[in-house]
């Protein structure tokens, strides 16, 4: 649902909501349904293929069908502190979680990977420790990834107020944010060969399919090949580490990389994407009110400048995804973003791993022997784990289990030296 409210009728509405918060019972209900009108959801989905050109083992990660949906919502805190007073700003505090990651894997195909996924989840807006808002959102994603022995077939859709990205989290202007255009879909479909020869070269042989968002609105639908190399003995825990720092952009080593993206900005492409746009294998089309490309018969032959040694070998990876394009109203991508500090920029604690799981690393400097003392806070203030520990000088690491928290966005307070500085920490599971 839009906001319609104006701007400036927003932030009077939020001020009357402010001054009502000791209202009875009965009136609570009505405002914090009428301030259910700034609340917003976000789907995506993507689905992606890797290919090895070896196997360690019945299950080895040699062929992968990837599928995943995922969904955001935000916590605000209205007057820019949270429940135990520190100051956290007031721009929407958008946390991705996960809500399908099916993959299927080993050394013959086929694998499929699909994941279907509706419901609801919650934004939610604070006064201090005063919940002023939790209302359910409706969501609805799909992915399918097909890995078989003739090519490979990508499918995904999202439906709805949804957001670029998988998991992470990010800070959102609330004002930009309720300009984009939402209550639209992006989807796509690719089928085609897409392989790694013995000469190193990419091999793209009758691609067909489309991209296609709603025409005008603020979302996105890609496609992307990524061509690494590796080493052939690495484990299958450290191939899946490697796959997922090529998603999130941070793999060392990566050797080519083509790209085509539809946005209603327009079309941006590179790598091979581009020789097809030139030969009119990928056309744009505008029609229905459905902006995007259609591709047809689209083959190619692509050298890959790599100088391997004995025991490297190259991995393909082919990703497709979607969803609404938030990138506009994005203040901060970085999930360690200083929320308060009372210490020295060189002592400052850091934290991994940063999405956590079943635990997160906190690394302290203390500048001698102290206790330290650790807590993690939860998005309503409340103290969810807790430690304390007696240090020596120096940077050591302090462990703590996060198996039990639910997804969301936390406070990592850490308290050494008589100074109490802060970090955020996203929980996805």
């Amino acid at each position: 649902m839009k906001n319609l409210l104006h701007p400036r009728g927003r932030r009077h509405l939020m001020i009357v909501l402010q001054k009502a918060s000791k209202l009875v019972t009965a009136q609570k209900f009505v405002l914090v349904f009428i301030i259910g009108l700034l609340a917003h959801t976000e789907v995506s989905a993507h689905a992606s293929t890797i290919t090895r050109k070896w196997c360690g083992g019945f299950f080895h990660r040699k062929f992968v069908a990837s599928a995943q949906t995922s969904v955001l919502s935000y916590t605000r805190y209205q007057t820019g502190y949270n429940c135990i007073g520190q100051y956290v700003g007031t721009a929407n505090i958008g946390s991705w979680s996960l809500t399908c990651n099916n993959e299927s894997k080993g050394c013959s195909r086929p694998q499929t990977a699909t994941c279907s996924k509706s419901g609801t989840v919650y934004d939610r807006i604070y006064s201090g420790c005063y919940l002023l808002f939790s209302n359910p959102q409706y969501y609805n994603s799909y992915a399918q990834a097909q890995h078989l022995v003739g090519g490979i077939n990508l499918n995904y859709y999202a439906y709805g107020r949804g957001g670029a990205g998988h998991t992470g989290n990010s800070l959102l202007h609330p004002y930009l944010f309720d300009q984009l255009a939402d209550n639209d879909k992006s989807a796509g479909e690719i089928r085609g060969d897409v392989d790694i020869n013995d000469n190193n070269q990419l091999v793209i042989n009758k691609m067909n399919g489309r991209l296609g968002i709603t025409a005008g609105a603020d979302y996105f639908s890609n496609i992307k090949i990524v061509i690494i190399k590796e080493n052939q003995n690495i484990s299958d825990d450290e191939a899946l580490q490697h796959e997922e720092q090529v998603q999130n952009g941070t793999y060392p080593d990566v050797l080519y990389t083509a790209e085509l993206n539809i946005s209603k900005d327009g079309i941006t492409h590179g790598g091979v994407f581009s020789q097809g746009l030139a030969s009119g294998n990928i056309k744009e089309f505008n029609a229905n009110q459905e902006y995007g490309v259609t591709i047809n018969d689209f083959s190619i032959v692509a050298p890959v400048n790599a100088e391997l040694q004995d025991d490297e070998k190259l991995t393909l990876v082919t990703v497709i995804d979607g969803g609404f394009d938030i990138s506009s109203a994005v203040v901060s991508k970085n999930a360690n973003d200083l929320l308060t500090t009372n210490s020295k920029d060189s002592k400052m604690p850091q934290l991994h791993p940063n999405p956590a799981k079943d635990y997160v690393d906190i690394s302290v400097n203390p500048a001698k022997q102290d206790f330290v003392r650790v807590r993690i806070i939860s998005p309503s203030g409340k103290v969810s784990a807790e430690k304390s520990e007696r240090l020596s000088p120096g940077r050591q690491t302090i462990r703590m289990n996060t198996e039990q928290l639910l997804p969301g966005v936390y406070v990592v307070e850490i308290q050494s030296d008589g100074n109490i500085s802060s970090r955020k920490l996203l929980i996805s599971k």
